[in-house]
């Protein structure tokens, strides 16, 4: 009898628990919700995606700039080996996993009460003030962010670019005396 109990107290326990934890869960999907959590990471993703694209443009660009003999064919190469990075790089990650991470985040982080004193704050007056800030000043500094790797890339690209001539000017080079000596 004392086994029956115990064993119906531990799946009381554990259904509790389970309980808990799916509204914790919502709750701190409430929470994504009251913070403008969707609007936030629709902007990251955007910015990434901008960046990603503006960076391919600049590239492109660039090499059409460093070697200004280059077929219309070859570039279209070029444009459709760019296009393949940048669709890469844009979906190495997706919104709906990154929300997963953050709502997790949130529930492992704080409790059922903290998460309910949060969504009640930032549903005031004073809490939508805070947040206007928090998103003015993140993307205050996500363009920074954004703008120095943009920066940093297109000259990087150009360095790049030019090496990467160099090196083919060497291999040509190379294999051309390499030609006319066997031609001997």
């Amino acid at each position: 009898m004392k086994k029956i109990v115990f064993i119906l107290m531990l799946i009381v326990a554990v259904t509790a628990n389970n309980a808990l934890a799916a509204d914790k869960n919502d709750l701190a999907k409430d929470l994504m919700k009251a913070i403008g959590f969707d609007s936030m990471l629709e902007s990251i993703h955007q910015d990434t995606v901008n960046m990603v694209k503006g960076q391919m443009d600049s590239m492109l660009a660039q090499i059409r700039q460093a070697n200004p003999n280059i077929t219309d064919e070859v570039m279209k190469e070029f444009n459709a080996a760019a296009q393949d990075f940048s669709s890469r790089v844009m979906n190495s990650w997706n919104t709906a996993e990154a929300a997963k991470i953050y709502s997790s985040a949130l529930v492992d982080g704080l409790s059922e009460k903290d998460i309910r004193a949060a969504i009640e704050h930032y549903r005031t007056p004073e809490g939508q003030k805070e947040l206007k800030v928090i998103s003015a000043a993140a993307q205050k500094m996500n363009g920074y962010i954004m703008s120095n790797i943009k920066k940093e890339i297109d000259a990087a690209t150009k360095d790049y670019v030019s090496q990467l001539r160099s090196i083919v000017e060497r291999y040509k080079n190379k294999r051309n005396k390499s030609q006319s000596e066997t031609s001997k």
